[in-house]
């Protein structure tokens, strides 16, 4: 059997997994504003956010995919899986969603910088006792929003690695646009 970086999905499946898709995108956003709501850890809520954006992003991927009028798609296997699907529906979603979605990355801190100071979007190093402002580009990296969830140990420093601090109530308005950005597309879907 010949391997191919594409998997041959019908139109009927594509259309079912742009509308699945998108409800999980809004389940997880749902989850992450009750969190806030009930002033439950922001950080916490920033990653289930990170992962609706993901799964937003994926949807997105799937309409370009029906472009063409055929029975059959090639969806390409990176929409689903691999080192690079993370961060390519991530950044797919970013580019697409309305600006208001962002407000809560400028309130958003590292203690302790563990990127490359050379990404873009993400600022200068400094010191260990200073805080330093990072954008989407760092939340496009799966360990990056894995850090909102797991503590872990910079060996080379012999410190934890902090997760981020977030303002819960920029992240809270961000996650009401976004939700509504959704519900549209996914109303759209139903509706086609």
């Amino acid at each position: 059997m010949e391997k191919t970086d594409h998997f041959n999905i019908s139109t009927a499946q594509i259309k079912t997994g742009i509308k699945k898709s998108l409800t999980g995108s809004l389940e997880l956003s749902g989850y992450s504003k009750d969190m806030l709501e009930r002033n439950a850890n922001a950080t916490i809520a920033l990653g289930l956010y990170a992962f609706a954006i993901e799964e937003y992003g994926k949807s997105l991927f799937l309409k370009e995919c029906m472009k063409k009028n055929e029975d059959r798609h090639k969806v390409k296997k990176v929409v689903f899986s691999g080192k690079d699907s993370h961060g390519k529906k991530f950044n797919k979603a970013f580019s697409t969603l309305p600006k208001e979605r962002t407000s809560f990355l400028s309130e958003i801190k590292h203690v302790e910088p563990q990127f490359n100071s050379d990404r873009k979007g993400i600022g200068t190093k400094t010191s260990d006792s200073q805080t330093e402002t990072f954008s989407a580009s760092v939340l496009s990296d799966l360990q990056a929003r894995m850090s909102c969830f797991n503590l872990d140990w910079n060996d080379k420093t012999e410190k934890w690695k902090l997760p981020p601090k977030v303002d819960g109530d920029l992240l809270l308005k961000s996650i009401t646009v976004f939700e509504k950005h959704v519900s549209v597309e996914l109303d759209s879907e139903y509706s086609n």
